[in-house]
């Protein structure tokens, strides 16, 4: 065998290694350019998630808060409760509470911050709303 076919069977010889030696930085440059696009994707899902967080927790907060009004609690034992089951910035809250005929409603309205958790970013507020019907119980 020459030097020449024996050159040829090395690995890392040869055209074929010409050839992959201008494709080396090639999947550096993909990850590059897909890294920032994988960690946008991740922060929205984060996002919607925590407006979906903050939609149950006002949904949770409202019933109980209803709960209360159809008791004959005043508006302020329904505000309360309304804080402390959902766990939501009080200052960012707003509590409704009607009584028609017999039946109570509340209706609650929060403004989220919408922070992307990942990026640390701010975007436009969105207003969440959750209300309640709850049927008014007579006194014991």
């Amino acid at each position: 065998m020459s030097a020449r076919e024996r050159a040829a069977a090395r690995p890392g010889t040869g055209r074929a290694h010409a050839q992959r030696a201008g494709d080396r930085g090639q999947a550096t440059v993909e990850v590059a350019w897909l890294l920032p696009l994988l960690v946008l994707i991740v922060a929205v899902v984060a996002w919607v998630a925590q407006i979906g967080r903050e939609q149950v927790a006002l949904t949770d907060g409202v019933r109980a808060a209803a709960r209360e009004a159809s008791v004959g609690a005043d508006a302020e034992v329904a505000r309360a409760a309304l804080e402390e089951v959902s766990d939501l910035d009080p200052a960012r809250l707003t509590m409704t509470v009607e009584t028609l005929d017999d039946v109570v409603r509340v209706t609650a309205r929060y403004r989220s911050p919408a922070r992307i958790p990942l990026l640390g970013a701010t975007v436009a507020e969105r207003e969440l709303t959750a209300e309640a019907f709850f049927l008014k119980e007579p006194p014991p």
